[in-house]
């Protein structure tokens, strides 16, 4: 700290990487919904909505990392208007 930059007392964040998934499965922030304790997504599927609980990993920016369950490879996430609509609900894509 020749130029004294850090002062005493200063916090500081870090990530210490222990583990790289080659195959990780990303979604954007925006197509997560947190309601009440649930995390889950929508998929569009045949037009229609698909609610679809999930277990999150880590967020890196924009994208955030989906555990569990496997979703579809390719697959479409919804990634707006999730509050007005649930489980079957007819959509298009705009």
């Amino acid at each position: 700290n020749p130029k004294g930059e850090i002062k005493p007392g200063s916090f500081a964040k870090a990530a210490i990487i222990t583990h790289l998934e080659a195959e990780a499965t990303l979604v954007p922030t925006t197509a997560i919904v947190q309601f009440a304790g649930v995390t889950k997504i929508f998929l569009f599927d045949n037009g229609l909505a698909k609610e679809v609980h999930v277990k999150v990993g880590q967020q890196q920016g924009d994208w955030v990392e989906i555990i569990e369950p496997s979703l579809p490879n390719p697959g479409s996430v919804i990634t707006s208007g999730q509050t007005v609509i649930a489980d079957g609900t007819a959509v298009r894509i705009r």
